[in-house]
């Protein structure tokens, strides 16, 4: 990382003392071995199945994963909503991104959207019933606040669930 690189604060302060590219560039490395983070990091076995279980989601409901990053939560968030739902997966990583794709494409989840944004800075085209995200301290705070305001319940996908 250069200077001019930890000088550029990225989004909303998001990691304010790494640039925007930089985090973007080291997801998109990440993203073919990101699966091997759930092993170095003891994940609890079905800790994404409890997350998406706790949102309460039924059938026809709208949902959106904020780092939704390779899609790893998908097979859970999908069959909670059913064919007439929509899961919209919110990340900057273009990488990432392209992995979750494939994995739509392979599944052939049809009611999957998503979004190349910054955690910070998404808006999505309709009101969604849950929110699941992962430990994204960026957007930790905005999405709580909007969950909130709007009377949507939301989980933060963490060992401690």
């Amino acid at each position: 990382m250069n200077q001019n690189e930890r000088q550029r604060a990225s989004p909303a302060g998001a990691w304010p003392h790494y640039s925007g590219d930089f985090i973007r560039r080291r997801y998109d490395r990440l993203a073919p071995i990101y699966p091997l983070f759930e092993i170095l990091f003891a994940l609890p076995w079905g800790i994404r199945a409890r997350a998406v279980r706790r949102l309460g989601l039924r059938p026809g409901d709208r949902v959106l994963e904020v780092g939704c990053g390779t899609g790893r939560n998908f097979p859970h968030l999908v069959p909670a909503v059913g064919g007439t739902g929509h899961v919209y997966g919110v990340d900057w990583s273009p990488g990432m991104l392209e992995i979750a794709r494939k994995r739509c494409a392979r599944n052939k989840w049809e009611n999957v959207t998503l979004l190349l944004r910054h955690a910070v800075e998404y808006s999505l085209p309709e009101t969604v019933n849950g929110v699941l995200f992962s430990p994204v301290t960026a957007s930790f705070h905005r999405t709580a606040k909007l969950c909130n305001e709007h009377g949507v319940g939301y989980v933060q996908v963490a060992p401690w669930l």
